[in-house]
C-alpha cells in the first residue's frame, strides 16, 4: 500500500504511477494537484477536497468520496468505476470529463450543472434526481443509465447515443437532441417508427421500379 506523508495540504504537486488498494487517505486537501498514471482500488478519500486538480490516465474502483469535495476537477482517459459521487460535499462539486469511463458511478441527487461529459461510457450510471441543467454528453455512451426527475433542461444530447429518457419523469425544456437519437426519448412508449424511404426509392417505388 502506498503511505502518503503525514501532511495534510498538498500544493502544486504530482502524483504518478501511485498502485493502492483500501488506504486510508481520509481528511487531505489537494490544491492545484495532478495525479498521472495512478490506480486507486476501494481506496478511502471520505472527507478531502480536490480544488482545481487534474487526473490522467488513472483508475478509480469503488473509492470512497464521503463528504468529499471536487472543486473545477479535471479527469481525463481515467476509469471511475462504481464511484458514488452521490455522497460528495454537495457545495464542492464540480468537474468536467474528457474519455473516462463512469459505469456503474452514481450522481444520484447531486447539482452539476453545466458539467461537459465528452466521448465517455457512462453505463449503469445513475442520474436520478440530478440537476444537469446546460450539461453536454458528446458522444457518450448512456446504454441502461438512469434518468428519473431529472432536470436536462437545456443540456445537449445531440452526439449521444444509446439512452432511454422518459419526457414525462424528467425535464427537458430546451433540451437538443439529434434525429439519429430522438427515439431514446419514445423507448418506454412501446411503439415502432418507420425509417421514411430516401428518394430515390420514393422514385423507384413510383416507377415500380427495382431498387439495386
Amino acid at each position: 500500500m502506498y503511505q502518503y506523508p503525514d501532511d495534510e495540504s498538498y500544493h502544486n504537486e504530482c502524483f504518478s504511477d501511485i498502485r493502492d488498494v483500501k488506504s486510508d487517505f481520509s481528511k487531505r486537501q489537494f490544491f492545484n494537484c495532478v495525479f498521472r498514471h495512478c490506480r486507486f482500488e476501494r481506496s478511502n478519500f471520505s472527507s478531502c477536497n480536490f480544488i482545481n486538480c487534474q487526473f490522467t490516465r488513472c483508475e478509480l474502483y469503488r473509492v470512497d468520496v464521503q463528504h468529499t469535495g471536487f472543486r473545477n476537477a479535471i479527469f481525463d482517459e481515467c476509469a471511475i468505476v462504481g464511484v458514488e459521487f452521490s455522497k460528495c460535499n454537495a457545495s464542492l462539486l464540480s468537474f468536467a470529463f474528457s474519455r473516462c469511463v463512469l459505469d456503474y458511478s452514481s450522481f444520484a441527487g447531486t447539482r452539476i450543472a453545466t458539467t461537459r461529459f465528452d466521448k465517455c461510457t457512462l453505463r449503469n450510471v445513475d442520474f436520478a434526481g440530478v440537476d444537469l441543467t446546460g450539461s453536454s454528453f458528446e458522444n457518450c455512451d448512456l446504454s441502461a443509465a438512469r434518468f428519473e426527475n431529472t432536470i436536462l433542461d437545456e443540456a445537449d444530447f445531440e452526439s449521444a447515443f444509446n439512452f432511454t429518457i422518459d419526457p414525462r419523469l424528467n425535464r427537458i425544456k430546451n433540451t437538443s437532441f439529434s434525429r439519429q437519437n430522438i427515439t431514446g426519448l419514445l423507448d418506454r412508449f412501446e411503439i415502432k417508427i418507420r425509417e421514411p424511404q430516401s428518394y430515390c426509392e420514393q422514385i423507384l417505388d413510383t416507377l415500380m421500379l427495382p431498387c439495386f
